[in-house]
């Protein structure tokens, strides 16, 4: 089985979507958190749309329950699932991904693009649906 060792090659030996792409915001924050090696670098992944073959990783998008918690099914390294983990609050999770960006000095473009992806990876949020259907005192 023939794998793609590009990842492995020099930068001079890239071709320029390869080197197009080591420069972008997701390969540089999933090489900065070391991918699934860690839990930010597992969170990273799911955002950016991808699902490792092995743990630890995220199984489905985020959601944000009506406390603010953030929870997905989690993935441990041995193989556990665990459904509804709660990963952290939407303020971690901001501060968190607020931090990395600060940390590789993201453009404010690939700030905004990044979040943008953390907001698509939310794929419910319950918070919301508690006060959107509640208009003049009485549940519509």
């Amino acid at each position: 089985m023939s794998q793609d060792k590009s990842i492995f090659k020099p930068d001079a030996a890239l071709t320029n979507e390869q080197q197009a792409i080591r420069q972008g915001w997701r390969y540089r924050t999933i090489l900065a958190t070391k991918g699934n090696q860690s839990m930010m670098g597992a969170l990273v992944i799911a955002v950016c749309g991808k699902r490792p073959s092995n743990g630890p990783r995220i199984m489905d998008s985020g959601k944000i329950d009506i406390e603010g918690n953030v929870t997905c099914t989690f993935q441990t390294r041995d193989g556990t699932i665990h459904e509804n983990f709660r990963w952290c609050s939407v303020e971690e999770l901001t501060d968190e991904f607020s931090r990395l960006a600060d940390r590789l000095k993201l453009p404010d473009h690939e700030r905004v693009e990044m979040f943008g992806e953390v907001r698509r990876w939310i794929s419910k949020d319950e918070r919301a649906e508690t006060t959107l259907h509640f208009t003049q005192g009485r549940y519509s």
